[in-house]
């Protein structure tokens, strides 16, 4: 059965249809994450309400996987149209640039309380 992008999945268990997950990257653009593959951003149409995305190993790797996301009431949602990579998934450079993400604030709070106590750190 083939779903509509009009209307909102009924069920989480869509498996066409999930809500979308966004990163950025260390240049700071925003990425789409999904199934453990990053895509970047292809094209926008509609005033912003629909973005196409490949993968991000589209030019290096000749991956053709393709997704789609859609801003419906407020939510934006993926839908994968060609999911067959040519790579492994990224989930473990995922979570390191998660983990990275969160540890530089904590770093500049450490050399905010070393200036204030007045010592120097490298």
């Amino acid at each position: 059965m083939r779903r509509r992008w009009g209307s909102t999945p009924k069920t989480r268990d869509d498996a066409n249809i999930q809500r979308a997950c966004f990163e950025f990257t260390t240049r700071g653009t925003q990425c789409l994450v999904y199934d453990g593959y990053l895509y970047s951003k292809n094209k926008t149409f509609e005033n912003g309400t629909r973005v196409n995305w490949k993968c991000r190993f589209y030019h290096r790797l000749h991956c053709k996987a393709r997704a789609q996301t859609r801003l419906i009431d407020g939510v934006e949602y993926v839908k994968v149209f060609k999911n067959e990579h040519t790579h492994p998934q990224e989930a473990k450079s995922v979570r390191r640039r998660k983990r990275k993400i969160k540890l530089e604030p904590m770093m500049e709070q450490d050399q905010t309380a070393a200036h204030l106590a007045g010592l120097q750190l490298p």
